[in-house]
């Protein structure tokens, strides 16, 4: 896991399924979001500024985790 904290915005996330997608503001590649990664009471949506960590899932594949929503919300 990263110990340095990205920023970046919510690009999708599927409330139903509890999935998405975050656009990382440094670039590179968009990182998986679970909705039992997101830190709080808050439910993602579309363009929410969000801070989260690098972990990975169960197959070593990279995703967001310790999920917080930057904007007040």
């Amino acid at each position: 896991m990263t110990t340095a904290r990205l920023t970046g915005i919510v690009k999708f996330f599927n409330a139903e399924k509890g999935y998405g997608f975050v656009k990382n503001d440094a670039g590179g590649g968009d990182a998986f979001l679970h909705i039992h990664d997101v830190h709080g009471e808050f439910e993602p949506n579309k363009n929410d500024r969000v801070s989260y960590l690098i972990g990975t899932d169960k197959n070593g594949r990279p995703k967001a985790v310790d999920v917080v929503i930057e904007d007040g919300k």
